[in-house]
């Protein structure tokens, strides 16, 4: 459904297409009111109206918040995720969650665009597998008051077998999560002390007698200095997991749009392409470099942990 407005809030004009082909026609015939001064609020209501005002209420789960904030002009999580996913579901995460008898419904597909956000990089929420892998290397990247773009030439990022995917990310995600909790290193979760690691088994239920804890510990810190790293517990605990998530991509281009003219260097709205690669865990206990803790950085590695970013700017792009 395509809904126009001849005079802004007074009256809607709607129209209705049964086939892909009616839709075009009626779109392409509208095109001038849709390049208007309203044309983002026209394709806005067609959306709302399409999907249908009572599911978009019943996905929002109670949320109340606008799905335009008012002070800052973005859309809301809810209108994000009906964007992106087509549900209306303020939550981030995969699937679905149990919360005293009360179900919380999040993201049930993997999309054709994805989502990060630099909310997630200060833990105040969960972004799922599958917003942080969507079907084309496309993602919006989200602050606390503006959205921007990040996309990449290389597919080799993102995967189109989800189905395999879904099923072994279960053990290692819940595995992965626990050892980032456990972990001094709170910007990437690369390692925990071999005193916490008996720990680790027991939230993961691979608890062994001492003798076993001690051997294990032996294992995978030969040279004693007193840390596991993460990628060699998963892989030795996952190996399975881990052969199927393990990337031979450790260098690619990344673009970011962000359309604010005051966000970008000399006010002059363009691209910033970067140059990306992905270090080895081990590779962060020696750099000798600052780290890069701008926000757009602290947001990607939330799906990359270990990326560096050498941009064609001066400084790093801004998510604001």
């Amino acid at each position: 459904m395509l809904v126009i407005t001849s005079k802004i809030f007074f009256s809607f004009r709607c129209f209705e297409a049964e086939t892909v082909e009616e839709l075009r026609a009626v779109a392409f015939s509208l095109l001038p009111q849709i390049k208007s001064k309203y044309g983002v609020l026209c394709f806005l209501y067609s959306v709302l109206f399409t999907h249908g005002l009572q599911s978009l209420i019943n996905e929002m789960n109670g949320e109340m918040d606008a799905l335009i904030d008012p002070i800052h002009g973005h859309a809301s999580q809810c209108l994000i995720n009906l964007l992106i996913t087509g549900e209306s579901t303020p939550y981030l995460f995969d699937g679905e969650r149990d919360l005293g008898g009360f179900t919380l419904k999040g993201i049930s597909r993997q999309p054709k665009t994805g989502f990060l956000t630099f909310v997630e990089a200060m833990r105040y929420c969960e972004v799922g597998w599958f917003l942080k892998n969507p079907y084309y290397p496309v993602w919006i990247l989200g602050s606390e008051t503006h959205l921007t773009v990040l996309a990449s030439p290389d597919m080799s990022l993102v995967s189109k077998n989800v189905k395999s995917e879904i099923n072994s990310i279960s053990g290692l995600r819940q595995a992965e999560a626990e050892f980032n909790y456990l972990s001094p290193d709170k910007d990437t979760g690369g390692f925990i002390s071999s005193s916490d690691f008996e720990k680790l088994l027991t939230k993961l239920r691979l608890s062994t007698g001492s003798q076993q804890v001690n051997d294990l510990v032996t294992k995978l810190d030969p040279e004693g200095l007193g840390i596991i790293l993460k990628k060699d517990f998963l892989q030795f605990f996952y190996p399975e997991e881990m052969a199927k998530h393990t990337t031979e991509v450790i260098s690619f281009q990344l673009i970011h749009y962000n359309g604010l003219e005051h966000s970008n260097t000399d006010g002059r709205v363009r691209y910033s392409i970067g140059e990306a690669r992905l270090i080895d865990p081990t590779e962060e206990l020696i750099e000798t470099q600052p780290i890069d803790q701008s926000p757009i950085q602290q947001c990607l590695a939330t799906k990359w942990p270990t990326i560096r970013i050498k941009w064609n700017v001066n400084r790093s792009p801004s998510l604001n």
